[in-house]
């Protein structure tokens, strides 16, 4: 895991949107490099209509320390992988983890969106 990763060293070494991007990609699907702007082009999906390839936008760790996000931004994103789990790259953990839904703090959660191909 590494801030602000150079998309040249995926999938080696990633942070949370450019994980997303990277499998995206393989794909064929081009996403931006932030989680902000993959929120942005994401179609808003209810709870309890997610389906494994939805992203999942939460409130970032370092958020408070930065002044490029409006209040409802993103600054962390990951994939739904089951109706009860979604993989990301984790900062705290420094590699990509596969966690359950429900272990989300609600003021982190921001929501789930959809890429439309």
């Amino acid at each position: 895991y590494r801030l602000r990763a150079d998309p040249r060293l995926a999938p080696d070494v990633l942070n949370c949107s450019r994980f997303t991007q990277w499998l995206f990609a393989r794909k064929g699907i081009a996403l931006p490099a932030m989680a902000r702007k993959q929120q942005r082009l994401a179609v808003p999906v209810r709870p309890d209509d997610i389906s494994p390839e939805d992203l999942i936008f939460l409130v970032g760790r370092n958020d408070h320390l930065r002044d490029d996000l409006a209040p409802g931004d993103a600054g962390h994103v990951g994939i739904v992988t089951s109706q009860t789990t979604y993989i990301h790259a984790s900062f705290v953990h420094g590699t990509v983890v596969e966690e359950r839904l429900d272990e989300i703090q609600p003021h982190h959660l921001l929501g789930f969106g959809r890429i439309r191909i």
